[in-house]
């Protein structure tokens, strides 16, 4: 069994759900945390060393298959073990893995229809896709997408989601004071289902 958390980020407060999961996939909740976010709460986790201060302008190397490949500048002295420790102490548990879910207030979808359903075709065509449709430089957004449908002439609707790199870098360095580096991040609406790429 692994024991995973998923971390809601909301406006004012963050919302930690714990759960031990099984090889079988069968999930059970071991309990659920509200904290309020703020000083106050982020003084009482244990602190990080030192030395780990982000600069707080973090990277997003883009997607590949629905996974973030994230880096924050400046926590490299910050190990997984240190990070880890600081989350199990506040969730009291031992965490495998950990989830990050983004506001579904910045994030931006859209529906295309596409010929293929490639995974790697989609990574490559989609963006240039989307940046025909939005009044905005698509390359400063993390873009994935998911087939929704076949439809029956046989092209395929695609669901893509855009968060602006700068979103993504604000949930990562939150989530990175609560002592969690996040596998993936998702939506709140689509957590449960993300749960399978862990």
């Amino acid at each position: 069994m692994s024991t995973l958390v998923a971390i809601d980020l909301g406006e004012a407060e963050a919302t930690l759900v714990t759960a031990d999961a099984s090889r079988a996939g069968k999930i059970t909740i071991l309990g659920a945390k509200r904290l309020p976010l703020g000083e106050l709460v982020l003084a009482s986790i244990p602190a990080l060393p030192e030395n780990s201060a982000s600069d707080g302008n973090p990277n997003v190397n883009g997607t590949t298959n629905g996974e973030l490949n994230v880096a924050l500048n400046g926590s490299a002295s910050v190990t997984n073990e240190q990070a880890s420790q600081r989350l199990d102490s506040l969730v009291q548990h031992e965490v495998d893995f950990s989830l990050g879910i983004v506001r579904a207030n910045r994030v931006l979808f859209e529906t295309l229809n596409l010929p293929f359903n490639d995974t790697r075709r989609l990574d490559q065509i989609v963006p240039l896709q989307l940046q025909d449709l939005m009044p905005f430089d698509v390359e400063d957004f993390v873009v994935d997408s998911v087939v929704v449908a076949q439809q029956k002439t046989g092209a395929y609707d695609i669901l893509s989601g855009l968060v602006h790199r700068s979103s993504v870098g604000e949930t990562l360095t939150t989530l990175a004071q609560f002592g969690a580096s996040p596998k993936l991040l998702t939506i709140k609406s689509s957590a449960v289902a993300a749960l399978v790429q862990i």
